[in-house]
């Protein structure tokens, strides 16, 4: 069945336009880079309809998004035109159903799998979910973005050891290549080490029972750049 695709700009203020066929049904397209932008608002021109093929064939990036009654139904992410970000499907009521971070059409690095009670019934991975790795010109810096999913989560709280100098608490910032997900930005002189790792514990407050659930995740990384991604 063919849905009805209409367009919204993200920049940080987001206007929306509904369907004309059905008041209570619209599906708004974030683009997320300045180029996805410009191609979404040339479309707008006559009204056109950004449909997933479309998105592959601009290598656009951002989220598209059903809404009905205002409620989100459904979230598909791309970046550069392929599968890629947070999906979410949610039940009638709004809550979710399922919720992943795909790094393709097939792959997550994180999934739930709620019941109606808004039980989880199935859990893998933990929400650090990207890690993106740079590295200075002559391989002595670190440069690692770590990047967080909190959607599901009243709150989320942070705590890193490094080398092991004890945990403390890490701002999670945004970064527009990523939006909306959160980012830990870690940048070290690595000169005298061949190696830095990096303990993670999550504190994610659940919205459904306000219960505390503790995460931890460790990444060993080399100082040398062009590591895959994790």
């Amino acid at each position: 069945m063919r849905q009805i695709y209409l367009l919204c700009l993200l920049c940080f203020l987001f206007s929306c336009v509904k369907s004309r066929s059905d008041k209570n049904k619209s599906l708004m397209f974030f683009a997320s880079d300045a180029k996805s932008k410009l191609i979404v608002s040339a479309n707008q021109i006559h009204d056109r309809l950004v449909t997933p093929e479309r998105i592959k064939n601009n290598q656009l990036s951002g989220q598209a998004m059903l809404l009905i009654n205002d409620s989100i139904r459904e979230i598909h992410s791309y970046r550069r035109g392929e599968i890629w970000g947070e999906e979410l499907i949610s039940f009638e009521d709004g809550s979710p159903k399922f919720y992943a971070f795909k790094t393709d059409s097939v792959n997550s690095t994180f999934h739930r799998i709620y019941n109606r009670q808004r039980q989880i019934v199935e859990e893998m991975g933990d929400p650090l979910v990207y890690m993106l790795i740079g590295g200075g010109k002559t391989g002595d810096t670190l440069d690692v973005k770590f990047v967080f999913v909190d959607r599901i989560f009243s709150s989320m709280e942070v705590e890193c050891n490094i080398n092991g100098r004890g945990y403390s608490k890490i701002a999670l910032t945004t970064d527009k290549e990523f939006a909306p997900c959160k980012v830990f930005h870690y940048v070290e002189d690595v000169s005298g080490l061949n190696r830095a790792v990096l303990l993670f514990k999550m504190f994610c407050k659940e919205m459904n029972n306000g219960e505390i659930k503790e995460y931890r995740d460790t990444l060993d990384l080399s100082k040398k750049p062009g590591m895959a991604d994790k």
